[in-house]
């Protein structure tokens, strides 16, 4: 064997990298930035210190994406961030909770990601330092890549801090807070008097695997003890799969430059809780479903909820988000909870990890959202997604200009993710203009442009409604082959009124009766009063105007409907009917939800009605006459789920698919491409999507045809098994009066649906 002697040589110089845009930070928010970058002809890059996408919610750390949609009907997320995770969601095997992703999830971003022609991704690759120009103007990165010795320094016109610890604006020298701000400066129920720098910690979650017979666990001797249920007090560790998020370390630890020291802690307790559950839990039946449980995956490392706070031209508050405000550049929505964890995390012994929780009547925490953190869905400002310091630097994900409080709702990471989306639509207009991000926010043609982008692409943005001048169907009327009506499926369930119940209804014209189903449990009669009143969206949670007041007797034993007789002529619009509760009456509910309906209940000390999202369950209602609230004329302009009305045109489920919706426009136009915007039951929260999830109520396939000079019907675009919300459909550009989506099928429901339809020729 010849052995052959290797010289040292000098260190290799760093290697340039030149692109328009550069996202560092791979998890949902720096993803869908650099996607929708990419999208718009920037030559993007995204720089993840990680071997995998997806961040928090990557198959390394595996929190499963939480957003609006948690506590707020109609709130899934769409656009880039709901694409992907449908995406996923539809090839995936397991279903979605903490501590339950796998490699599927990081595939579905990172395939996302390498379809883009004009992204690069640049992985394994840590950013420790920035190249300046001057003190405002972030030249270039540089980060050390794991595995091949380089060092790459990589330049940009633009760039986004999306990494979570904000290390972009750190090295450029952006001034940052960390932890809560006083309650005096900006005027905050839940600040504290005094400002200081305590964080919310970071967790590690774990899986565990049903093996089908007894296995025992023995935890090593340095694990955390848990020998009691008082030592695991307010914290449900009822669900032996997985999680938990509580497991959490933070204050007295630097959540950043002690993130290994806070490993190693965490490690103690996610062995010491599932001894505890295996060995020591005395609740009913748990040491018995863990039996045949086997640990088979914890974290290894931590995910992390709160550090670095950067400051952009606006400091989003608590006060707006409760205020609802209405930004005239508002990007993105939220709807989280002002979810502000203990500090200490599992280290304060004998405190509840997030304060709203409480025991529920078995003496178990119940996850009960005080109602003064309850958010309702909120804007979110372009203001706050870049740094007022650095003239070329967005910011995006946990480090947005928000005041700590208001991070509580911002930091979760569907939110994140549609702000994400919107920052790397800016970066193009900003590139395509010559605007740095301030200046584009100075121009209130270009917001409106940036708004109207993000709606295009499939993005919901509260108040904002689809104004595209250059969309052709603005100027079509619409008509479909049959129209459904507002219904109700039978009552499969009862329960209690309690304080009041509620229902929110969208209607249109004159109405007679609503009734309610009910059941008098009691031995005497009972008299139900009813308001009808007038509110503002889906979302809405205040009490309305009142437009209608009726009641009615129910007989011991009844058995049937409540019937409230208003008898009013409505305009088309959103109302509750609101019923105070009374004592042994019960209310049906039902499995099905008509679309643009919401329940809601009153609870005592409640200054508001509590939402009550998903797809699960409705009070069983009935309006005379029918409500025709699904119209084709709603599918041109306006938004892509239900808000006030359900603007979503839905043909009637008694009539067999196929089912066809015709624009007609009063004198031909020309054009070369379609977006149809699908209904993917944006009702339906992520976690609630299981294995090989597709909406039931999905357009699966369909045909488009377009009508030419010569009265013939052309065919122009065929889609087979479809699962997406927006599909955008390219042709060879052809002249036409008319255009016809005719769905064949849909993936089980019965009806075609669709929200809106537009036309370009672009």
């Amino acid at each position: 064997m010849i052995k052959e002697t290797l010289q040292k040589t000098a260190p290799v110089p760093a290697e340039r990298l030149d692109f328009d845009f550069v996202v560092v930070g791979g998890g949902l928010a720096g993803c869908c930035a650099a996607i929708a970058a990419a999208r718009h002809g920037l030559k993007t890059a995204l720089v993840q210190d990680r071997a995998v996408l997806g961040g928090n919610a990557s198959s390394e750390i595996r929190v499963a994406p939480f957003g609006a949609a948690a506590f707020h009907p109609y709130a899934h997320v769409t656009g880039i961030a709901g694409e992907v995770l449908d995406a996923e969601r539809a090839m995936n095997h397991d279903k979605p909770f903490d501590g339950g992703a796998n490699s599927l999830f990081d595939l579905a971003w990172y395939d996302a990601c390498r379809r883009e022609p004009n992204l690069t991704l640049i992985m394994n690759t840590s950013v420790r330092s920035v190249v300046m120009d001057g003190a405002a103007h972030v030249r270039a990165v540089l980060g050390v890549q794991l595995g091949t010795e380089k060092i790459l320094e990589i330049h940009g016109k633009q760039f986004a801090d999306c990494s979570g610890d904000g290390v972009v604006a750190y090295e450029a020298g952006a001034p940052y807070r960390i932890g809560p701000e006083a309650a005096s400066e900006y005027g905050e129920m839940l600040a504290p008097e005094e400002a200081s720098i305590e964080t919310m910690g970071n967790s590690l979650l774990f899986r565990a695997r049903d093996m089908g017979r007894p296995v025992p666990f023995e935890a090593p001797e340095w694990a955390a003890k848990y020998p009691t249920e008082e030592s695991l007090a307010l914290r449900d560790h009822r669900f032996v799969e997985g999680g938990y998020w509580w497991i959490e370390v933070g204050w007295p630890y630097d959540t950043i430059h002690q993130n290994e020291e806070i490993k190693h802690e965490l490690m103690r307790h996610v062995l010491g809780v599932w001894d505890h559950i295996k060995n020591h839990c005395t609740i009913p039946g748990i040491r018995a479903t863990a039996a045949n449980y086997a640990l088979d995956w914890f974290g290894a490392y931590p995910g992390k909820r709160e550090s670095r706070r950067f400051f952009g031209d606006v400091v989003m508050t608590e006060n707006d988000i409760r205020e609802r405000r209405v930004w005239e550049d508002t990007v993105a929505f939220g709807g989280w909870f002002l979810d502000l964890h203990t500090t200490g995390g599992i280290l304060a012994v004998g405190q509840a990890p997030e304060p709203s929780i409480t025991y529920d009547k078995n003496g178990m925490p119940a996850y009960l959202k005080q109602h003064h953190r309850v958010t309702q869905l909120y804007g979110v400002p372009y203001r706050s997604l870049y740094c007022r310091e650095i003239d070329n630097l967005f910011l995006g994900g946990r480090i947005i200009s928000v005041s700590r409080v208001a991070l509580g709702t911002t930091r979760v990471m569907e939110t994140t993710a549609v702000m994400g989306e919107a920052v790397g639509v800016a970066a193009a207009i900003c590139q395509a203009n010559g605007l740095t991000p301030r200046g584009l926010a100075e121009d209130p043609k270009l917001v409106k442009a940036l708004q109207q982008d993000l709606i295009k692409g499939g993005c919901f943005i509260p108040a904002f409604a689809h104004d595209d001048p250059a969309d052709l169907a603005l100027k079509a009327t619409a008509a479909g082959t049959s129209e459904a009506t507002l219904q109700w499926s039978s009552a499969t369930e009862w329960v209690e009124m309690g304080a009041g119940v509620a229902e929110l209804i969208p209607l249109n014209g004159r109405v007679n009766v609503v009734r309610l189903r009910v059941r008098n449990t009691a031995d005497a009669a009972v008299r139900l009063t009813a308001n009808l009143e007038q509110v503002g969206d889906v979302w809405t949670i205040e009490p309305g105007t009142v437009v209608a007041e009726a009641a009615c007797t129910l007989a011991p034993g009844h058995d049937g409907w409540a019937d409230f007789a208003f008898g009013v002529e409505l305009s088309a619009g959103l109302y509750r009917l609101a019923v105070p509760g009374a004592a042994g009456v019960l209310v049906g509910q039902g499995t099905t939800v008509p679309t643009g309906t919401v329940r809601q209940f009153w609870k005592e000390g409640n200054p508001n009605w509590q939402p009550h999202p998903g797809h699960e369950r409705i009070f069983v209602c009935a309006v005379e006459p029918a409500q025709r609230v699904y119209g084709a004329h709603q599918v041109i302009g306006g938004f892509t789920r239900p808000v006030v009305q359900p603007n979503l045109w839905v043909s009637d489920p008694a009539q067999a698919l196929p089912q066809s919706l015709t624009l007609t426009w009063p004198s031909p136009v020309t054009a070369n491409t379609v977006h149809l915007y699908l209904d993917n039951d944006v009702n339906r929260k992520y976690r609630d999507r299981g294995p090989f999830f597709r909406a039931s109520q999905m357009a699966k396939d369909y045909v488009v045809e377009v009508r030419t000079a010569d009265g013939q019907w052309q065919q122009v675009a065929v889609v087979r098994d479809n699962f997406q919300h927006r599909n955008v459909l390219h042709f060879a550009s052809v002249t036409f009066d008319a255009l016809r989506v005719n769905v064949i099928a849909a993936h089980g429901g019965p009806s075609a649906r669709i929200y809106q339809v537009r036309v370009y020729a672009e």
